[in-house]
């Protein structure tokens, strides 16, 4: 019994090997931005996201644009002054996001899921149902993967720990 079934064992084992080694190989990570500020955001108890930061005019302006890859985990927090309906749009965006609109009480209000790039002049804009003071972009899928939904509370969290 057991010699028949060696060679189905070690079959296993070769195929889970390759599998395993093309993995490696295929996965390739793209580096952090240098001198970026990075902030954790954590949605409901134990989906948490490395954010990189954007507050400035300039940083609010460009957001993701040309970039072609996001390192592994990893999103955008667009941090404004106040609630207010903030538009987005794809334009000069090469990969497909999902945006995720927070609140000032920290409540999830609306997600954009799986939105296209657009590298076309006419793009079209993205709005929330409801006002919000951050936006969170991330992977396409991933706050489908993550069960990120609407009236999900939130907490940000800077570099040195401490909360907004």
């Amino acid at each position: 019994m057991l010699k028949q079934s060696l060679p189905y064992v070690a079959l296993a084992i070769v195929l889970a090997t390759g599998v395993y080694l093309a993995s490696i190989t295929l996965r390739k990570d793209v580096p952090l931005t240098p001198g970026a500020k990075y902030y954790t955001v954590k949605f409901g108890e134990d989906v948490t996201l490395r954010t990189e930061v954007a507050e400035t005019k300039e940083e609010l302006q460009n957001g993701l644009m040309n970039r072609e890859k996001l390192p592994k985990n990893t999103g955008m927090l667009f941090i404004f002054g106040m609630d207010y309906k903030y538009a987005f749009w794809m334009k000069n965006t090469l990969i497909p996001l999902d945006i995720i609109w927070i609140n000032e009480k920290m409540e999830v209000v609306d997600i954009a899921r799986e939105v296209p790039p657009c590298v076309t002049e006419k793009c079209p804009s993205y709005i929330p149902q409801y006002p919000a003071r951050y936006v969170v972009e991330t992977p396409a899928k991933w706050s489908v993967w993550k069960k990120i939904y609407p009236s999900m509370k939130v907490k940000i969290y800077r570099e040195d720990g401490a909360q907004l």
